[in-house]
């Protein structure tokens, strides 16, 4: 599986599309629409949001005279943003960033590509690392019967070109496990395994939990933390009424995906219950 490009930057691609007449930014633009497809489609469970080829984006934009154009930047700059945030990346630009900042002389079309292209870098970047990962997993299986592939790489690949079956969060699985230590409380001093992409569900109610807490405190279902092989890092969701909160004392945003870092302390409730995300 090829490769896609990330390290695209706004001074060379200036240089040569003034060097060749435009002819390498048309060159440019139909693989950065080639990649934004693969990158960004891995996360997406349908089309509907695929841009067409370079070409046709001109011509489209020639007939609109430039309105589409500014549109498929704007689509593409949320499209960006929305798969970064389901490869667990901080992209802070969307749509209206590239729109807003050509509107500055000179200086703001350089900005508005550069942050175009460094997002497409990073999105395309965490899209390589996850083929990466799958492609480890299928050549293990090649090894040992080269006439076909199992049937479990088989899924896993078509599940790579299709995208992933949830929209919030995002499950890339790396065949990953991580640990989340108990700290306090009912399991104190117990290391749960966690495999990537799964969410553990902690709370009080036996049929939406999987680590049951009896602590009239927690909520049925009070939060749920996925580890995410691909970035090494945790998404933790609080979906209860009492609360889980940092080792500061600040409340996580209720029915909001979270990422956390290694070695973050929870603190569920009033604090009997605490887990050490390793």
């Amino acid at each position: 599986m090829e490769n896609l490009r990330e390290n695209r930057g706004v001074i060379k691609f200036w240089i040569f599309t003034i060097l060749t007449v435009g002819i390498y930014g048309i060159y440019f633009w139909w693989h950065v629409c080639k990649d934004l497809n693969t990158a960004c489609g891995y996360t997406e469970e349908t089309d509907s949001d695929r841009t067409p080829n370079y070409i046709v984006v001109c011509l489209l934009g020639l007939i609109t005279i430039g309105i589409y154009i500014i549109y498929w930047k704007y689509k593409q700059g949320n499209r960006m943003r929305s798969a970064g945030y389901k490869y667990n990346l901080m992209i802070s630009e969307g749509g209206w960033s590239y729109i807003l900042w050509p509107f500055f002389p000179i200086a703001g079309v350089l900005i508005a590509d550069h942050l175009f292209f460094a997002n497409l870098n990073k999105i395309c970047g965490a899209y390589n690392r996850a083929a990466a990962k799958q492609g480890a997993g299928y050549q293990e299986h090649a090894g040992q019967d080269t006439a076909q592939a199992p049937e479990e790489d088989t899924m896993a690949l078509t599940e790579m070109q299709e995208g992933p079956s949830t929209l919030m969060p995002p499950v890339i699985d790396t065949g990953m496990e991580s640990t989340i230590f108990c700290k306090k409380g009912e399991y104190a001093g117990t290391e749960i395994t966690v495999k990537d992409g799964e969410e553990i569900i902690l709370g009080r109610d036996g049929s939406q939990s999987h680590l049951v807490l009896l602590n009239k405190k927690i909520s049925r279902k009070h939060c749920g933390i996925i580890f995410q092989g691909i970035s090494d890092n945790y998404v933790v969701t609080d979906y209860s009424s009492t609360g889980v909160y940092f080792a500061d004392g600040s409340r996580f945003p209720k029915g909001e995906p979270v990422i956390c870092e290694r070695g973050t302390l929870l603190s569920l409730s009033s604090g009997e219950n605490q887990f050490i995300l390793q």
